[in-house]
């Protein structure tokens, strides 16, 4: 026999204690290690290295490293370099 549901439908639990809609994700501030590399295509061990060089921005928090996600888009935006026109550009060798 199964159970009525209460009031909100939670089944005896109240309706301020329901989790969030599946679909509400908070946003992702900071990104770990594998979701660093996985977002910017990188290997683990580029990323590592790049992390240890301090080439690539992160934060510690404690012993874990976190790469936040609006520096992350800032640094890559400062790494873009803008095409060279094809006039600008030196000429093949056609040997």
């Amino acid at each position: 026999m199964q159970k009525p549901a209460t009031a909100g439908g939670f089944l005896g639990r109240s309706p301020r204690f329901a989790p969030a809609p599946a679909s509400v994700a908070p946003p992702r501030l900071l990104l770990t290690p594998p979701e660093a590399a996985v977002a910017l295509r990188l290997c683990p061990r580029t990323l590592w290295t790049l992390t240890k060089d301090g080439t690539i921005p992160h934060i510690r928090i404690g012993r874990q490293i976190r790469y936040p996600v609006a520096v992350l888009e800032e640094w890559i935006t400062k790494q873009t370099t803008a095409p060279v026109p094809a006039a600008e550009r030196p000429a093949a060798d056609a040997n």
